[in-house]
């Protein structure tokens, strides 16, 4: 597999983790906070 293509995916994986965080901090962002 092409190098280039192996980082767009971890990539795109990432920004879908991204995503999912912020949308679960969004919702228990009270939860969130004392973890940090």
């Amino acid at each position: 597999m092409d190098q280039g293509t192996t980082t767009n995916i971890f990539k795109a994986q990432s920004m879908k983790q991204n995503m999912e965080l912020i949308s679960n901090g969004s919702i228990n962002s009270s939860s969130k906070k004392t973890q940090h």
